[in-house]
Protein backbone atom coordinates (compact mmCIF):
# COMPACT_ATOMS: atom_id res chain seq x y z
CA UNK A 1 0.00 0.00 0.00
CA UNK A 2 3.15 2.28 0.69
CA UNK A 3 4.41 1.88 -2.53
CA UNK A 4 1.20 2.72 -4.19
CA UNK A 5 0.71 5.95 -2.48
CA UNK A 6 4.62 6.57 -3.45
CA UNK A 7 4.19 6.14 -7.02
CA UNK A 8 0.57 8.12 -7.17
CA UNK A 9 2.49 11.09 -5.63
CA UNK A 10 5.22 10.57 -8.02
CA UNK A 11 3.18 10.20 -11.01
CA UNK A 12 0.60 13.29 -10.34
CA UNK A 13 4.30 15.27 -9.69
CA UNK A 14 5.92 14.29 -12.21
CA UNK A 15 2.73 14.79 -14.70
CA UNK A 16 2.39 18.71 -13.23
CA UNK A 17 6.13 19.50 -13.87
CA UNK A 18 6.19 17.90 -17.39
CA UNK A 19 2.99 20.17 -18.21
CA UNK A 20 4.50 23.30 -16.94
CA UNK A 21 8.29 22.30 -18.60
CA UNK A 22 6.00 22.17 -21.81
CA UNK A 23 4.56 24.97 -21.26
CA UNK A 24 7.52 27.18 -20.06
CA UNK A 25 9.49 26.19 -23.35
CA UNK A 26 6.67 27.18 -25.69
CA UNK A 27 6.77 30.46 -23.77
CA UNK A 28 3.43 30.35 -21.78
CA UNK A 29 3.66 31.60 -18.87
CA UNK A 30 1.22 31.24 -15.46
CA UNK A 31 -0.05 34.67 -14.41
CA UNK A 32 -2.78 33.23 -11.86
CA UNK A 33 -1.07 33.76 -8.47
CA UNK A 34 -2.83 30.61 -7.08
CA UNK A 35 -1.73 28.00 -9.52
CA UNK A 36 1.69 29.45 -8.81
CA UNK A 37 1.44 28.57 -5.78
CA UNK A 38 -0.16 24.85 -6.29
CA UNK A 39 2.82 24.47 -8.77
CA UNK A 40 5.80 25.41 -6.29
CA UNK A 41 3.91 23.59 -3.54
CA UNK A 42 3.82 20.77 -5.80
CA UNK A 43 7.32 20.79 -6.16
CA UNK A 44 8.16 21.30 -2.90
CA UNK A 45 5.41 17.95 -2.03
CA UNK A 46 7.42 15.44 -4.89
CA UNK A 47 10.37 16.20 -3.35
CA UNK A 48 9.30 15.12 0.01
CA UNK A 49 6.96 12.18 -1.02
CA UNK A 50 10.58 10.77 -2.36
CA UNK A 51 12.17 11.28 0.36
CA UNK A 52 9.43 9.72 2.35
CA UNK A 53 9.92 7.15 -0.36
CA UNK A 54 13.44 6.52 0.59
CA UNK A 55 12.95 7.03 4.43
CA UNK A 56 9.93 4.29 4.64
CA UNK A 57 10.64 1.89 2.09
CA UNK A 58 14.05 0.02 0.16
CA UNK A 59 15.46 2.55 -1.63
CA UNK A 60 15.23 0.81 -4.68
CA UNK A 61 11.40 1.60 -4.99
CA UNK A 62 11.29 5.14 -5.15
CA UNK A 63 14.18 5.02 -7.37
CA UNK A 64 12.96 2.88 -9.79
CA UNK A 65 9.53 4.04 -9.44
CA UNK A 66 11.12 7.64 -10.39
CA UNK A 67 12.84 6.62 -13.39
CA UNK A 68 10.05 4.78 -14.81
CA UNK A 69 7.57 7.50 -14.15
CA UNK A 70 9.60 10.22 -15.72
CA UNK A 71 9.86 7.62 -18.79
CA UNK A 72 6.20 6.94 -18.64
CA UNK A 73 5.29 10.95 -18.35
CA UNK A 74 7.50 11.86 -20.82
CA UNK A 75 5.72 9.13 -23.50
CA UNK A 76 2.22 10.26 -22.45
CA UNK A 77 2.59 14.41 -22.32
CA UNK A 78 4.14 15.86 -25.53
CA UNK A 79 3.54 18.35 -27.11
CA UNK A 80 -0.03 16.90 -29.16
CA UNK A 81 -1.29 16.12 -25.56
CA UNK A 82 0.28 18.73 -23.72
CA UNK A 83 -3.31 20.98 -23.60
CA UNK A 84 -5.17 18.65 -22.02
CA UNK A 85 -2.77 18.02 -18.98
CA UNK A 86 -1.91 21.78 -19.19
CA UNK A 87 -5.62 22.34 -18.29
CA UNK A 88 -5.04 19.71 -15.21
CA UNK A 89 -1.87 21.53 -13.37
CA UNK A 90 -4.21 22.97 -10.79
CA UNK A 91 -6.02 19.12 -10.12
CA UNK A 92 -2.82 17.38 -10.76
CA UNK A 93 -0.56 19.43 -7.98
CA UNK A 94 -2.95 19.47 -5.66
CA UNK A 95 -3.42 15.95 -5.89
CA UNK A 96 0.45 15.40 -5.79
CA UNK A 97 0.05 17.92 -2.11
CA UNK A 98 -2.47 15.64 -0.82
CA UNK A 99 -1.08 12.83 -1.29
CA UNK A 100 1.99 13.81 0.04
CA UNK A 101 0.07 15.10 3.37
CA UNK A 102 -1.17 11.78 3.70
CA UNK A 103 1.71 10.03 3.99
CA UNK A 104 3.70 12.06 5.92
CA UNK A 105 0.79 12.27 8.27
Amino acid sequence: MEAYLLLSGVFFGVLTARAETIANRGGIEQTNSTVIFINFASMISTFAIMIWGFVNLHWWIPLVGFIVISTLVGVIVDRSTWLIFYRAIPLTGLMTIAINGYAWF
